[in-house]
């Protein structure tokens, strides 16, 4: 009986257990609150945008470089010797003008090389005084002894025609002969002796010309005792002073001319390219009509040529083939060098520009040349320079000099149509355009020149179009987009442009 009961208490406190983890249930799942409804629409990533627009940019590079004298000179010793003499503005930092004597070296030994040298003059000149005599008088000799020689045949022929007739002996006809004889020899000798005096007369003139060379050549030397500043100049470098002695070739002073100051200044390859006018077409002469030669080549390339600075081609602006095709009248390519180039110092603008602890100045300079493509820095120069009357910077009286580091801004023409996009915008060629329905499509174009901070699209994009600018990671194609448009960075654009408005 107690098993029974004990069964039947356990079968209550089960099934009230049950009921009761049922009705908690129940209370549970009628007072919680229903789940709230999902949105149907896709939530866009917010992207910043520029709205694209066609705009007049304003090509610009800045390089750096460093202020130099576009004329220096190094003042040699042309002669061994002492410095006896300096001129009193030869100190460094000091100017000197052209025609100033700067230098004297001894002249002492030189001046008895000089004497040495027109003594020997002399003395050549006496022995042709002295040949000239010897053919006068042997050209006076020479007569008289014709004349001799003459009486002495008429002799030998009076004591033959007295020998034919008997009044006169053998031996006196002999001895008429060797009279004739010796008449001859003497003629003989004085006319030798004419033939050979030219020679000798032409031999010391000879010398004699070559002791007026040398005496010549010691005056010359003599000159060079004394050195004279070619231009006027600044000096930036002294290495002598009065009292030294110095050797043939050792630099005494080093000058700076002052009417026009250089700076090459060193650009990326391919930087200035946006800022130079279109080069004109080439054009070469094509074979005759109806010639085997028309009818198998090719016709003309009409393509410009490279670029200077780019890493496909080492030519720099300046060489002759950058000049316009020749008229074609004339039959054959004949460029004219120079018109190009003229119109590269039409179209650039540069400007010099120094900034150091409280300074910012600004002078006007002018495009000079091109002066290369560096190998190792892969850059390329460009020369501008500042004249004499542009060296000081308005009221501050701040004065441009040789050795300060500056910078260049190149400007260019304006060139209408530009596309713009900041260059962060664009990714190796792609933009990230807002497409319909606000959705992202990933953009190829095509630039058709660039600047630092912003690039001209040629191809790929249209006015109007929306173009990110922030960061979309990752940049998935038909993504949904919540687009702003960044005024800042819109403003930003326009100034980088050179222009008041982001569009005309």
């Amino acid at each position: 009986m107690p098993d029974l009961k004990q069964t039947l208490r356990r079968a209550i406190t089960f099934v009230g257990l049950t009921a009761l983890g049922v009705g908690s249930y129940l209370w549970l799942t009628r007072t919680a609150a229903s789940p709230k409804p999902r949105s149907s629409r896709e939530q866009g990533q917010p992207v910043r945008v520029i709205e694209v627009s066609e705009a007049a940019a304003v090509p610009r590079v800045i390089g750096y470089g460093e202020v130099a004298a576009q004329r220096s000179w190094q003042g040699l010793a042309e002669v061994a010797g002492t410095i006896i003499e300096m001129g009193p503005n030869v100190q460094v930092g000091r100017i000197v003008r052209e025609g100033d004597i700067l230098f004297e070296v001894d002249p002492e030994e030189l001046e008895l090389e000089k004497r040495r040298t027109v003594a020997s003059a002399k003395g050549v000149r006496a022995q042709i005084s002295e040949l000239k005599a010897r053919e006068a008088s042997a050209k006076a000799s020479l007569a008289v002894d014709a004349e001799v020689l003459a009486l002495a045949n008429k002799e030998l022929e009076r004591t033959e025609s007295l020998y034919r007739q008997g009044t006169a002996s053998l031996s006196e006809v002999e001895a008429a002969e060797a009279s004739v004889l010796s008449a001859k020899k003497s003629v003989v000798s004085l006319q030798n002796t004419l033939a050979e005096l030219p020679a000798s007369r032409r031999i010391l003139e000879a010398q004699l010309e070559e002791v007026d060379v040398g005496v010549t050549g010691a005056e010359l030397v003599l000159a060079r005792t004394r050195i004279v500043a070619p231009f006027t100049m600044r000096i930036s470098e002294l290495n002598v002073t009065t009292g030294q002695s110095v050797s043939s070739g050792q630099v005494l002073i080093v000058g700076e001319g002052l009417d026009v100051l250089e700076v090459t200044a060193r650009l990326p390859l391919g930087g200035i390219d946006p800022l130079l006018p279109a080069r004109p077409e080439r054009s070469r002469p094509g074979p005759a009509p109806g010639s085997d030669a028309a009818a198998s080549d090719p016709p003309p390339s009409t393509e410009a040529p490279d670029e200077p600075n780019t890493p496909a081609s080492t030519k720099t602006p300046s060489e002759p083939d950058a000049g316009p095709p020749a008229d074609p009248a004339a039959g054959s390519e004949q460029p004219r060098p120079g018109r190009w180039f003229d119109r590269v110092a039409e179209v650039v603008t540069p400007t010099v520009r120094l900034r150091m602890a409280g300074v910012d100045a600004t002078w006007p300079a002018r495009f000079s040349r091109f002066a290369g493509v560096d190998p190792l820095t892969r850059t390329t120069g460009v020369v501008v320079e500042v004249d004499r009357s542009q060296r000081r910077e308005g009221s501050r009286d701040i004065q441009l000099s040789a050795g300060m580091h500056v910078s260049v801004e190149f400007v260019g023409a304006a060139k209408p149509g530009c596309l713009a996009l900041p260059i962060d915008a664009v990714h190796d060629g792609v933009v990230y355009v807002v497409a319909d329905e606000d959705r992202l499509e990933r953009r190829d174009v095509e630039i058709a020149w660039s600047q630092e901070e912003f690039v001209c699209v040629e191809s790929g994009l249209a006015v109007g179009e929306r173009v990110v600018v922030s960061e979309v990671v990752p940049a998935v194609n038909g993504m949904r987009l919540a687009p702003t448009v960044d005024a800042f960075e819109t403003a930003r654009l326009a100034g980088l442009l050179g222009t008041d408005e982001g569009a005309q």
